[in-house]
């Protein structure tokens, strides 16, 4: 399970990373990271 987070975090940074640089809006990018990781973390 370790391996596959890490591999979604990559992934998730990577996104992440270029959204940010096609729009400087770096206000909504700890909102974006809190939706994706609350929405993508299992709670069980």
């Amino acid at each position: 399970m370790l391996v596959w987070f890490t591999y979604v975090e990559l992934v998730l940074v990577t996104v992440l990373f270029c959204f940010l640089s096609q729009s400087e809006q770096y206000i909504y990018f700890p909102m974006t990271l809190s939706d994706v990781l609350l929405s993508g973390v299992p709670l069980n």
